[in-house]
């Protein structure tokens, strides 16, 4: 985090480059229809993300659970299919959460912002278009600058509310949180969807447990 004084924050959240949450803007249209990958290495079946920003797992902030403590990352990367989460996971040695961290991570962030829904139909049509990538991220920049209006915002600060986890429970892949302030889950925990399923909502966090003592 930055400090108190108003020429130390970190400056207003303009485009993707500088806090992506998504691949860049001008590169949307390839999404979900390509399969190419933009993370060195690994070969995505169904999306194409970006990792940039976002690869130090050693620099991201902590969470401590009653069950062991995690780095995690600060924002969730998005979009990607479910399918392909767990090996964006494993190129950066980390693992996916579950419901009961994902949790945690809530409780303990930095910024929570109120989750965006956008009307849709349910198909992927409607929420996994191009149009519906751009108006997402277009609206949570937006709620990110109106935070920052009164918050220090660093480039690690902990950021929630922005999309659903994709998690594990009992060793499947499913979807769960996207908390409004006030604590009401939107996203119960769902595993219904193929490895395949991407939409503007749902993003990967990955978290890696340590020994307290290395930190």
């Amino acid at each position: 985090m930055f400090g108190d004084q108003k020429s130390q924050r970190a400056p207003p959240f303009r485009n993707w480059a500088h806090n992506p949450f998504y691949a860049a803007i001008e590169d949307l249209e390839l999404l979900p229809e390509t399969a190419a990958s933009l993370v060195k290495g690994v070969d995505l079946k169904y999306s194409s993300v970006s990792l940039v920003g976002i690869q130090n797992v050693d620099e991201w902030p902590i969470v401590a659970t009653e069950r062991g403590t995690y780095r995690v990352a600060p924002r969730p990367i998005a979009p990607i299919a479910i399918g392909d989460a767990m090996l964006v996971c494993q190129e950066l040695g980390c693992e996916l959460p579950d419901p009961a961290l994902v949790d945690a991570i809530y409780e303990q962030a930095n910024i929570w912002l109120d989750p965006i829904i956008l009307k849709h139909d349910g198909t992927p049509k409607t929420m996994a278009s191009p149009n519906a990538y751009s108006k997402h991220a277009a609206l949570v920049l937006a709620s990110l600058n109106k935070a920052a209006e009164t918050t220090d915002i660093g480039p690690l600060a902990l950021i929630v509310g922005t999309h659903k986890d994709i998690v594990s429970v009992n060793g499947k892949l499913g979807l769960y949180g996207w908390k409004t302030r006030n604590g009401r889950v939107i996203q119960p925990v769902f595993t219904g969807h193929g490895g395949y399923w991407i939409d503007y909502s749902q993003g990967v966090r990955p978290v890696k447990k340590i020994i307290v003592e290395d930190v």
